[in-house]
Parts: structure tokens; sequence; C-alpha cells
């Protein structure tokens, strides 16, 4: 038979044998047991999911051959979970509520000959400041203790732009150094040279003779 019913399990097979079974537990669970691979076949291009009410929460799409992942309730999250080692954990969140926002619970790892990251601010502004990208350190109670910011230098509709090195003081997170487009560094504060024999080089790049200024704490004894 290529049909057989029997004991709450439908067995189909094509050629005698390895037979695909599907299978009622009689506690509402429904299994599909194939020998080999199981292949879902969607004419429309589409897998929808459901839940106990009817309602769709999410579906596996073919769109053009990219394999699209959605979940189709408004501002649901789309969760990654797995374990480590014999503890669940939640790998990776995609914040629907929030444009997509990602957040990783191990580190992130950019493996490949030339590695590169890049922070990209879609905003068409050419203000001074704007166009801003940021990365920001924070504590365990989600307080910021530094930032490294750039954005735009000026108000032309240019790619002139400035570097912020920011750090906590333990209610604001102020700039502590800032390198703008014509490369000249600000300090907030005071700038300290810590070793045995400490140097501070001034090089003036544009002399015909090429000269350098340094002073040195051992050159005048101090």
């Amino acid at each position: 038979d290529d049909i057989k019913l029997q004991g709450g399990s439908l067995s189909i097979t094509g050629d005698g044998s390895n037979a695909a079974t599907l299978t009622e537990s009689g506690s509402g669970d429904f299994t599909i047991a194939t020998v080999d691979d199981l292949r879902l076949d969607s004419g429309g291009n589409d897998i929808v999911l459901r839940g106990a009410s009817s309602a769709e929460f999410g579906r596996l799409t073919n769109s053009s051959q990219d394999f699209v992942i959605q979940n189709t309730t408004s501002d649901k999250d789309i969760i990654f979970k797995g374990k480590d080692g014999a503890s669940a954990i939640t790998a990776l969140t995609l914040d629907m509520s929030e444009g997509g926002n990602a957040t990783f619970a191990g580190d992130l790892l950019v493996s490949k000959d030339s590695p590169l990251l890049t922070l990209k601010n879609t905003t068409d502004e050419h203000t001074n400041g704007g166009a801003e990208s940021k990365i920001v350190f924070k504590d365990h109670a989600d307080n910021s203790l530094g930032k490294i910011e750039v954005s735009h230098n000026g108000t032309n509709d240019n790619a002139l732009g400035n570097m912020h090195f920011q750090t906590s003081n333990g209610s604001t997170v102020l700039t502590a150094l800032e390198l703008n487009s014509s490369q000249n560094a600000t300090f907030a504060g005071d700038v300290t040279l810590s070793s045995t024999a400490p140097i501070l080089y001034l090089a003036n790049t544009t002399s015909s003779t090429g000269k350098t200024w340094y002073f040195s704490t051992a050159a005048n004894g101090n």
C-alpha cells in the first residue's frame, strides 16, 4: 500500500519503503517524520505561521529568490535563542519597535582579510555637528561612561568631519578631545606625559630646515 493509517499515524510511501509518517500524539502535537529531507513547496512563495488563535505571527517568503524572515505582528521582535553549555541564552534580539535595533548578548566579531565596520548616517544634512555617528560605552546600570562621535564640520555641502572623544564626569558626558577637519587637536583639560624621561616634540612640518623643537625633563634636569 502507498498509504497506511494506523494508531493515529498516516504513512505515505511511493516505493513501498522509506515512508513519510504524519502522527498525532493524542495530546494535540503533530509530527512529520521523513527518512530523508523535508521539503516545503509553496507556489505562492509564502509559508505562513499561525498561533493558537489562528492569527498570523510570522512568515517565510521567497522574494525574487531573497529569503525573507518576517514577524508580521506590529512592534514585535525577532529573537534568536540557543544554549551556552546547559544555559539557555538569547543570542540576538531584533527590536522592531525601535526600527530594527539589534542587541547581541555576546561579542561582535568581524572576521575577514580586511575587516571594516561602517557607521552611516543616512540623514541628508550639512549642519555643524550634524550627520553624526556615535559609539556609546555604558555600564551595567545603563549609565553612559564615554562616547566617540564623528560629525559634519561646518555648514557647507562637503565631507569635512570632526571627531570627539568624550568621557563622563559622573553626571554629564563631555568632550575631552576634539580632532577637527584640519587635523588640529583641542584638549579640554591638561595633557600629561608620564614616563621616566618624558619628551614633548613640537615639529614645524612647513619649515625649510625641517627643524624640530622639543621639551625634555631629562634635558633640563627636572
